[in-house]
């Protein structure tokens, strides 16, 4: 039996009444007329409360949801449209350009609750909303961002993915432990790779893509500025500009792939991550934007090519700077990098040098755009600033200090 917090007093007064009645306390006949129900009614409910105890007197349809809601891709669709196309129109207008532009037979309340519920305020009552620049075409703008949460049994992980803000097309997607710099570098690799380059991401919150921390090293205090997160000069590199937007102008994460994820793992044995992004590969991402995605307002595309000779994985992986030793080795915590002779058997002693390691674990030593070492992959670990450090390290000068989480796990 449920627990009586679960129920109002009605319940607990008919869930007595009947059980007086099966005890045999009182008739049948008496107990229907101390309710206020007919016979027929009470006989009914006397044999829920026999079979589910108090249980039986809840309504079936109790917990379930409306066959006559709104679902999550028609709201969706709603939401995107009055922020993007028809961003200058009050209710009223909005309501009538859905139904004749887009078949969409809402009411205008049921309109005015769905836009006050993401956010958004009628455009005459001075809410300052107007047609966003950055949702016309399709690279104007990307969103990107994280669900973190208990996707399978009580492990916690984190959905990260990349839409289009102009189409609600899902660029790229995949699970990770948590949201961190590595889910953020996969993201730009594959959207680097698959559609070029766009002209901003956004989100809603900084994460893991910019630095949180307030410790300044005396490098960065000589120089006025601090270091760029491994995130934020993957893009400057690219040439890419970021933007920490509201939610009243951009959709958020959670409400574009909560609910679609849930369905699609419904039924399903999914255990892990690993299993997950099978099945995201496999046609949860298509499946997603056959139903959520549309056409741009501006059918000019602002994607931009990839500069020729530009290379991907160096761009989209964990930068280190450093000082190659006397015994030309490279110290990186447990990481030792061992940096031949270059050409003509001149060594690298003593000269400053950038490491990184890809993201399926590799490493590449470079030394004026040229790869002079490289070293066997390792598990891709999160490098995180040290707090108040305001020393440089003798072995690696690095500009920004870094330790090592205990944590790690492999890209690829």
């Amino acid at each position: 039996m449920k627990s009586s917090t679960s129920y109002t007093q009605d319940h607990l007064h008919r869930w007595h009444v009947l059980q007086m009645a099966i005890d045999g306390h009182i008739t049948l006949l008496e107990a229907s007329n101390r309710l206020g129900i007919s016979y027929r009614q009470a006989k009914r409910l006397k044999s829920a409360v026999v079979v589910s105890g108090l249980a039986g007197l809840q309504h079936g349809n109790r917990g379930k949801r409306s066959s006559r809601a709104i679902n999550d891709h028609e709201r969706t669709r709603i939401l995107h449209l009055a922020r993007t196309q028809y961003a200058d129109l009050n209710d009223t207008r909005l309501t009538e350009r859905l139904k004749s532009e887009h078949g969409i037979g809402l009411s205008r309340e049921t309109i005015r609750r769905i836009l006050r519920s993401g956010g958004i305020k009628s455009a005459a009552a001075g809410s300052g909303d107007i047609r966003l620049p950055c949702y016309t075409s399709q690279g104007m703008m990307v969103l990107w961002g994280g669900i973190e949460k208990n996707w399978f049994g009580d492990t916690k992980s984190c959905f990260i993915a990349a839409v289009d803000t102009a189409t609600l097309r899902c660029l790229a997607a995949r699970f990770f432990d948590s949201q961190s710099t590595q889910g953020y570098l996969w993201l730009m690799r594959e959207i680097m790779r698959t559609y070029g380059l766009p002209r901003a991401f956004c989100q809603h919150s900084g994460s893991a893509v910019r630095r949180s921390d307030s410790s300044w090293t005396l490098e960065e205090e000589l120089r006025g500025e601090r270091d760029p997160s491994q995130v934020e000069r993957a893009l400057q590199a690219s040439g890419i500009s970021h933007y920490l937007e509201s939610k009243r102008r951009i959709m958020s994460m959670p409400a574009l792939f909560e609910s679609f994820l849930a369905g699609q793992f419904e039924g399903r044995e999914i255990t892990d991550s690993k299993a997950a992004n099978k099945l995201l590969a496999q046609g949860v991402i298509a499946a997603f934007n056959r139903t959520h995605a549309c056409q741009p307002l501006n059918s000019e595309s602002a994607w931009r090519p990839v500069p020729a000779g530009a290379d991907i994985e160096r761009i989209c992986s964990f930068f280190y700077s450093a000082i190659v030793q006397a015994n030309n080795k490279i110290m990186l915590g447990e990481i030792t990098i061992d940096v031949p002779p270059g050409k003509q058997r001149i060594s690298y002693a003593r000269t400053p040098v950038e490491v990184r390691q890809l993201l399926d674990g590799s490493w590449r030593v470079y030394y004026q755009n040229n790869i002079i070492a490289t070293h066997d992959p390792t598990p891709v670990r999160e490098p995180v600033p040290c707090r108040g450090q305001r020393r440089s390290s003798d072995s690696g000068a690095m500009s920004w200090m870094y330790a090592v989480l205990d944590h790690g796990s492999s890209c690829d």
